[in-house]
């Protein structure tokens, strides 16, 4: 797919995402209401493999001047003391950068590796950190928190998602925190009737064809996209039932892909003899899809495999 390049940085940013345009423009007018306090949380949510962490993280990348972010992935961040000091800790850094990026005046006081295990300590710490960001500002600043993989929270208690939801206005501050979740908020989010996010950007399940310009993206540099797309397209018309992971579709791409244009680069086949190319790459997805997919088979191994396969098997052209 290509890019006009004659455009405002934020229809690039959108066209860079294929069937993300909705979330996107939502993601970015949120983030551009975050210093009036209008709201406090958004819960981002869909399916693995949907786009979510990808489009907030270039979302947050281009308002990151304004909004200095902390993201954080609750797998990693398996203790509430973990989270809140890695939270911290991106914190002070994003603000150090924005301070930098404006030309403001230094901090009032020196960064410190960040310690608290307690909810109270942490909104203690935003407040400060914030206060000293803002100090000298004629304008209203916001904090953004985004916390990966957030239906791991419900690890820390019933209540605790809701509490670091409201985490502003324990800090007296501007925080909009967001959830980026693959399960819907009200089964891990809390207890019926509790409070829930301001807002909630849905991400559905990817298209056929909004799934094949994603792939197109990923043509190695130098490589003809017309051939690259038509091996993408075969691989969508193997394995559009067993297997709809973009993320799956994209590792199977790139493992197959040398081997689909092989005889090309050997000149034994022309890039307009699909029948052909299709008869070499078969013998592959027969013989060893289900160790791809299951991924019992590394990339290194399957390069090894393919080398010997050049010298064992003859090419069935």
């Amino acid at each position: 797919m290509d890019i006009d390049t004659d455009l405002s940085d934020d229809e690039l940013l959108v066209q860079r995402f294929p069937g993300r345009r909705p979330q996107m423009e939502l993601l970015l007018r949120y983030l551009d209401l975050a210093h009036t306090g209008f709201f406090g949380s958004v819960h981002v949510e869909g399916l693995p493999g949907t786009g979510k962490t990808a489009v907030v993280r270039a979302a947050l990348e281009a308002r990151a001047r304004s909004l200095p972010t902390a993201l954080v992935d609750a797998v990693m961040c398996y203790t509430p003391a973990l989270l809140f000091e890695s939270a911290l800790d991106a914190l002070q850094a994003a603000t150090a950068d924005a301070r930098d990026d404006v030309g403001a005046v230094p901090a009032t006081t020196t960064a410190k590796p960040a310690r608290c295990s307690q909810l109270s300590e942490f909104a203690a710490s935003v407040g400060s950190l914030f206060a000293d960001f803002a100090q000298g500002r004629s304008q209203e600043r916001a904090f953004c928190i985004v916390i990966d993989n957030a239906e791991r929270l419900r690890d820390f208690g019933p209540t605790f998602p809701v509490a670091l939801m409201n985490i502003g206005e324990q800090a007296g501050c501007n925080v909009v925190v967001i959830f980026i979740s693959s399960v819907p908020w009200r089964k891990w989010g809390g207890a019926a009737g509790s409070s829930s996010p301001s807002a909630t950007v849905e991400f559905p399940q990817y298209t056929r064809a909004e799934a094949r310009d994603i792939l197109a993206l990923d043509c190695p540099a130098g490589e003809d996209r017309a051939l690259f797309a038509i091996f993408v397209n075969l691989v969508q018309e193997i394995l559009q039932k067993p297997c709809r992971d973009l993320k799956e579709l994209r590792y199977i791409v790139g493992l197959l892909y040398p081997k689909y244009i092989e005889p090309v680069k050997a000149g034994l086949v022309k890039p307009t003899e699909s029948t052909k190319l299709y008869r070499n790459i078969s013998f592959y997805f027969k013989e060893v899809l289900d160790k791809l997919y299951l991924r019992t088979l590394s990339s290194s191994e399957w390069g090894a495999a393919s080398k010997a396969d050049r010298q064992t098997v003859a090419v069935p052209l």
